[in-house]
């Protein structure tokens, strides 16, 4: 962009790298908020097979009772499909709410660089659209409004980059407070039957099976 316009190259590698910078620390925010939630969600999903180890260290014949009777392989049956089932559905919420790779306010930041040199607005969308850039509606407001108000759009288009990378950033917190939320729907639909099941229930029907009857 600041060959084909004559842009000053170094000014603009520095305020593109500034940019850069500011996107990268962004998407560092977003993945640092995120990993909170789903790293305790991936914790917890292994809870039931946590329980069929512990439960055996307890002293219980959990695995006696889970291979050698009917009750006990649909307990396996069950336990592992509801496991199975919270991994997937904990990996692809986790998955729906990561931060997008991309850079906010790209755009805006080229077209800058563009107008800069003293470029016409048309111009300047025509090269952002060659460097795969093309101006959204956010981006042709912000020019309008510097045509109506007789502001220099350079500014405007920078500041306007700068709050792209700031609603991303609002964005991606907000996206993993609503994970944090979200996550509880696996943990209370599979990982806690799957719970009851592989290590309630066997120590549970051990307990019956060791305790004579009195009649």
């Amino acid at each position: 962009m600041a060959t084909v316009v004559g842009a000053p190259l170094a000014a603009s590698l520095r305020s593109h790298a500034s940019a850069l910078r500011d996107a990268q620390e962004t998407a560092d925010d977003v993945r640092a908020a995120l990993a909170e939630p789903a790293g305790t969600a991936r914790l917890l999903s292994w809870l039931p097979l946590v329980a069929v180890g512990l439960g055996a260290a307890l002293g219980f014949d959990t695995f006696t009772v889970l291979l050698t009777s009917p009750v006990g392989w649909g307990c396996i049956v069950a336990g592992g499909a509801l496991t199975v089932v919270s991994h997937r559905w904990t990996r692809r919420l986790v998955r729906a709410q990561a931060a997008p790779d991309s850079f906010p306010g790209r755009t805006a930041e080229l077209l800058a660089i563009a107008l800069g040199s003293g470029v016409s607005v048309d111009r300047a969308l025509d090269l952002a659209g060659q460097a795969g850039a093309e101006a959204d509606a956010e981006c042709t407001r912000v020019l309008a409004l510097s045509r109506e108000a007789g502001v220099p759009a350079v500014e405007l288009l920078r500041a306007h980059g700068a709050y792209e990378r700031h609603r991303a950033r609002v964005e991606g917190r907000l996206r993993a407070a609503r994970l944090s939320s979200r996550l509880l729907l696996p943990l209370g639909v599979c990982t806690l039957p799957a719970f009851l099941l592989l290590g309630v229930a066997p120590l549970f029907l051990g307990v019956l099976a060791s305790t004579p009857l009195i009649i």
